[in-house]
């Protein structure tokens, strides 16, 4: 849709902007529409050059509608939410989308962000992707369990290994910690390392919980060791888990809180 066109045949005039967040897909048409109208003023929290601050509970009024911004970083550090008071309605962003999962920057503050959007009480979502959201709470419920469910069973896998001392995955083979030697890894016999003491490396969690998406190398370095990360760290601000690095290639290990051996 050409935006300038749009707004000239529906006779329509734009004052502000308001931002989620940086990313391009949010942001691209910023630069035409002031190109249109160099007197529109752009609002973003953590704003760039030449945009205007958005405050946490900062109002937004225009004929018929009011805006209250609501911070919600986590999908990135800018990202902010607006309720739309007349509808009890909520623009989500990219924070809640009409379909699938969303990712994040900081888990954590992405996980605390969901739990804040819950209790706005808001029963409508205008998704930044994807379809109307009709059943907001719901919704928002889905993304907080999926989210507790992925850490639980993150954790689980570390209590496992400490309970166990050996941990394969559901075919019965060995995993491999990072394919280097280190002081202080175990052995299955045939010359592959388990870990070490009872930690478990990234890449040996990846392998018990994803085996098959695993196995793909671009698949792990983009998708699942930083997503494996962001949990592991969350679970430690928890103070669920510790790790520590061992070898010569300093491989990180990750240990259920109790189960720490220096």
């Amino acid at each position: 849709m050409n935006v300038t066109r749009y707004l000239e045949d529906h006779d329509i005039s734009i004052s502000h902007i308001l931002l989620t967040h940086w990313h391009g897909d949010h942001t691209g048409g910023v630069a035409d529409l002031l190109t249109y109208d160099p007197t529109i003023k752009v609002h973003k929290h953590k704003p760039d050059r030449d945009q205007q601050t958005i405050t946490n509970g900062q109002i937004f009024r225009t004929q018929g509608a009011t805006l209250r911004a609501v911070l919600t970083p986590g999908h990135t550090a800018d990202h902010t939410c607006f309720v739309l008071e007349e509808e009890n309605a909520l623009f989500t962003g990219d924070n809640v989308l009409g379909h699938g999962y969303s990712v994040a920057e900081d888990l954590g503050a992405y996980t605390a962000s969901l739990r804040l959007m819950a209790s706005l009480g808001c029963t409508v979502g205008y998704p930044g992707h994807g379809a109307v959201i009709r059943d907001l709470p719901r919704k928002i419920a889905i993304y907080i369990a999926q989210r507790d469910s992925r850490e639980q069973l993150v954790y689980s896998t570390l209590v496992q290994r400490a309970s166990s001392g050996s941990l394969r995955h559901e075919d019965d083979i060995s995993i491999s910690s990072s394919g280097s030697s280190s002081s202080g890894s175990e052995s299955d016999g045939n010359g592959n390392e388990t870990g070490t003491a009872q930690g478990l490396s990234i890449t040996d969690i990846s392998l018990l919980l994803y085996p098959e998406l695993s196995k793909d190398a671009t698949t792990f370095e983009s998708a699942l060791k930083p997503l494996l990360n962001q949990v592991l760290f969350t679970l430690a601000e928890h103070g669920k888990v510790s790790s520590k690095l061992v070898g010569l290639d300093k491989t990180r290990y990750w240990f259920a809180r109790d189960s720490l051996v220096y």
